[in-house]
């Protein structure tokens, strides 16, 4: 881990943050969506949300993994949540970048993400659509129609980067973090990413 102070200056709403768990479980999930073996691919994405009554935007997910509650739920929830950027990026165990959007939002496109956020707001995870999105030779052979009943990270971040116009696509549920993340670089919808942690 970095000793540097962590820089969240410049994050916006509507950007995406790209984590790396530097353990086994980061490396599989780094593997199946064509990462990298070491800390470089990412394991995760979450998007960046203005809520009412916070003060700064939050980070909005589709984890298992996060140790701290929901800060608008008030509970550990496997699914849809969100939290403060700082204490989320401080906690976790690995790398992290911000991807940030090339054409900020504007006050309407914020304002429809937190809408569509709230709307999901404690949607269940997808484990099997998680699987589903993987980027190995045979997964596409399996690979279903969109299905946003339950969300997985990378299926809920390019469902709210379409939501607010950013990214076209028909079918959410077929994105990897790694993919995801590699695609909006590549045609232009995000900057490439700094690392922040």
């Amino acid at each position: 881990m970095r000793s540097t102070p962590i820089n969240l200056h410049g994050i916006k709403p509507g950007d995406s943050l790209g984590f790396a768990e530097c353990s086994p479980r980061g490396a599989a999930i780094r593997v199946c969506t064509c990462g990298l073996l070491c800390c470089g691919g990412l394991s995760h994405v979450g998007i960046v949300v203005e809520w009412p009554g916070c003060r700064r935007p939050l980070l909005c997910e589709s984890t298992t993994l996060a140790d701290a509650p929901c800060v608008v739920q008030g509970r550990r929830v496997e699914g849809v949540q969100l939290h403060h950027l700082r204490q989320r990026v401080l906690e976790y165990r690995g790398r992290v970048w911000h991807y940030p959007l090339v054409e900020p939002l504007r006050p309407l496109e914020s304002r429809r993400l937190t809408m569509f956020c709230r709307k999901h707001l404690g949607r269940r995870y997808d484990y099997r659509g998680a699987a589903d999105a993987r980027h190995m030779p045979l997964a596409r052979l399996f690979r279903g129609r969109e299905d946003l009943s339950r969300l997985f990270c990378s299926e809920w971040d390019a469902a709210c980067l379409r939501e607010v116009g950013r990214l076209d696509t028909k079918n959410a549920s077929a994105w990897s973090p790694n993919g995801l993340a590699r695609h909006l670089v590549r045609t232009g919808i995000v900057h490439r990413p700094r690392r922040i942690k």
